[in-house]
């Protein structure tokens, strides 16, 4: 990689950060209106949606170490990054016509959005860890700062897209998906300009099989293998009891490849890989709890806590995202300078115990509201903000820097892209785990029940 100046590299990490905010502004809008979008297009009761939904966001993750192993060994850094551009804005356009779809069309849209993620979301972090490979002290804060302008579009995409996809109060008969969705896919489209007008920036930090030529022939490979990607992630969506076999599976397949690589390196990175191996068994305990935010807390908001805020009604689909990616906004810029300050003395290790120790704190406080609330009415939504806006904020942005930047300092440059991938698997396992003890909460309401307990 070529030596970049710190000027230069500080506009490179703007790019970066611009290319991740309107991506994530789709990925994140679409995610808080997914249990709905569920209930509503196919179907669903409320109790399988939310593990329909705990699926689709696993399929996401696990198989992201795809997508690394893709740009490791055939595509580079760019071009999957295309890639999976082109496969996000196919499938929330897909989507946006759900209206006029079969049932099995909406499944392939999902397919390509989650076939797009895979492909899109490890290489914006790879690109990160690439720019700043020279300087792994700034590390910790860089990624911290990143994660604060990935919840930038977080927050707006939960703030518009729920917006966007309901009419009349809210009411049932006319949700607007297709305006929803149609505003996702022009987000996708802003993430893909910024990668056509950065190419400088992609050849730089590129990789040896990035500055390749691709030949038609591995052009055409690379489109059948996609097709046959989304095929597959089709089949499992709507099979969606294989997706269990697949993620047992894939956590096989996967760690067992990374012990095979650990254990080709010398000494020193197999002692390092192997202590990931360890913190990522605990990682996945945090994404378990993650996982609630877009199942538990949506429904308890539902139907337990009073969302009539100074004379407003608000969204159950927004509060939650709109709850944490503040908090993420507000604390990232603060723990970030906390994490300069304290340099070595405060090691990853010891953030991530604290990450754990807030997630737990945020959950034993709403538990000790409900108990101590009075039964017959509603919890107050302010409660809410200071366990989610405050601890559970906390508890994020520590798991998120920490675990990108133990990644970038304990394996090797050439295995990067299939472990940042690879940290997503413990995304994929706690959120399906999650969405299993969401889902034990949740009921077989309909969606007229579930939308007139709201109401009241």
């Amino acid at each position: 990689m070529q030596h970049i100046e710190e000027k230069q590299r500080t506009k490179y990490f703007i790019s970066l950060f611009l290319l991740q905010l309107f991506e994530r502004f789709s990925f994140f809008g679409f995610f808080y209106i997914l249990i709905f979008f569920c209930i509503n297009k196919l179907n669903l009761t409320e109790s399988y949606a939310s593990t329909f939904a705990g699926s689709f966001t696993a399929l996401c993750y696990v198989l992201s170490s795809l997508g690394g192993f893709i740009s490791d060994k055939a595509l580079g850094v760019r071009r999957t990054l295309i890639a999976g551009g082109i496969c996000l804005l196919l499938g929330y356009s897909l989507l946006s016509t759900s209206d006029m779809l079969m049932n099995f069309s909406i499944y392939v849209g999902l397919a390509m959005i989650i076939v797009g993620a895979c492909l899109f979301v490890p290489m914006t972090l790879n690109s990160v860890s690439r720019l700043y490979a020279g300087d792994p002290a700034k590390l910790d804060s860089i990624y911290t700062y990143f994660n604060m302008t990935n919840n930038i579009g977080a927050l707006s995409g939960a703030i518009l897209i729920p917006y966007l996809s309901s009419a009349n109060s809210y009411g049932l008969e006319n949700r607007h998906y297709g305006i929803a969705l149609g505003v996702c896919a022009c987000g996708v489209l802003l993430a893909l300009g910024n990668i056509f007008m950065n190419k400088k920036l992609f050849s730089t930090i590129a990789a040896p099989v990035g500055k390749k030529t691709l030949s038609f022939q591995q052009l055409v490979l690379a489109i059948i293998g996609i097709i046959f990607f989304v095929s597959v992630v089709t089949g499992l969506l709507y099979f969606s009891s294989l997706i269990i076999i697949v993620l047992v599976l894939a956590v096989v397949m996967i760690v067992g490849y990374f012990i095979n690589i650990t254990f080709q390196q010398d000494k020193e990175y197999r002692l390092k890989m192997l202590l990931l191996l360890v913190f990522i068994f605990y990682a996945t305990i945090f994404f378990m709890t993650y996982a609630q935010k877009t199942t538990s807390f949506f429904l308890f908001n539902v139907h337990h806590v009073d969302l009539n805020v100074l004379g407003i009604k608000l969204n159950s689909q927004t509060v939650p995202g709109l709850l944490n990616t503040s908090g993420i906004l507000i604390f990232s810029p603060i723990l970030a300078m906390y994490f300069n300050k304290m340099g070595d003395r405060l090691r990853s290790t010891s953030k991530f115990a604290l990450c754990l120790l807030f997630a737990g704190i945020c959950y034993a406080f709403l538990y000790f509201v409900c108990v101590f609330n009075d039964p017959s009415s509603k919890v107050s939504f302010w409660w809410e903000v200071v366990a989610v806006g405050v601890f559970f904020s906390w508890a994020e942005i520590m798991a998120t820097a920490v675990g990108l930047s133990l990644i970038t300092q304990l394996v090797p440059t050439k295995v990067r892209g299939f472990c940042m991938g690879m940290w997503f698997l413990t995304w994929a396992v706690g959120i399906k785990l999650g969405a299993y003890v969401a889902s034990l909460y949740a009921s077989n309401r309909t969606l007229k029940e579930l939308f007139a307990n709201w109401a009241n």
